[in-house]
């Protein structure tokens, strides 16, 4: 499992940074309905800038095993994030897509104290139906009615910390993470690994950007943190 990602790179330029800087992993997301939505074209090219030095992750919500299997393939996808309404039994069907079936999956699960115990037995319904141990882990965001993540809402990590999440998969913290309260998060949750989108963005304009400098900040703290537990 990765340490350190960073979720919603649209141009190769970012993509080499997080490389040169340490990043493990980076993230094409390729949900129609939000603004990072990478384009298939651009996100081959983020994947063959970096090549084989930084895990590509493909972010999905609700696609088809036809959709998937081509972006996979233009976008040389390593990892697939499962980020939508998809139900346990799309491992078998992984299994059985001889493009997907040697990927490794992480899937999101949107918690808060409202949603806790879906979110358990999720967890739980997930790893029963990993027979052939495609599952890598879990993605713990923040749970917004009709949103599929990238919200920037952060989950109560004291609470999260206290309710006794299954151990049986690695666990990837999520949502409202920055530079500045990463480490705290670390301390509190005890996460294999941290993903960060808006976190390290800054408004330029009328858009937000991924910045270098909060990058480079995330990924000092984070690495940090994460190696001294």
């Amino acid at each position: 499992m990765f340490q350190t990602k960073i979720c919603g790179i649209q141009n190769p330029k970012i993509a080499v940074a997080c490389r040169d800087i340490g990043i493990d992993a980076i993230g094409l997301n390729f949900f129609a309905g939000s603004r990072r939505r990478v384009d298939p074209l651009v996100g081959k090219s983020i994947a063959d800038a970096v090549g084989d030095s930084v895990l590509v992750v493909g972010l999905f919500v609700n696609h088809s095993l036809a959709e998937m299997s081509e972006l996979v393939q233009r976008c040389s996808i390593q990892m697939l994030q499962l980020h939508g309404d998809e139900p346990p039994a799309l491992l078998h069907e992984l299994a059985g897509c001889p493009v997907l079936s040697d990927l490794p999956v992480i899937r999101a699960i949107r918690i808060s104290p409202q949603s806790e115990d879906a979110a358990i037995r999720q967890i739980e319904k997930w790893s029963e139906y990993d027979r052939d141990n495609q599952l890598a882990g879990f993605l713990l965001d923040a749970n917004q009615d009709g949103q599929y993540g990238g919200t920037g809402s952060v989950i109560d990590w004291n609470w999260l910390a206290t309710i006794g999440l299954p151990d049986i998969k690695p666990i990837v913290l999520a949502g409202g993470l920055t530079p500045e309260n990463v480490a705290e998060a670390i301390s509190i949750v005890q996460p294999a690994g941290v993903d960060v989108a808006g976190g390290v963005e800054s408004v330029i304009g009328n858009e937000n950007r991924k910045d270098i400098g909060k990058i480079q900040l995330f990924f000092d703290q984070a690495h940090l943190s994460l190696n001294r537990n």
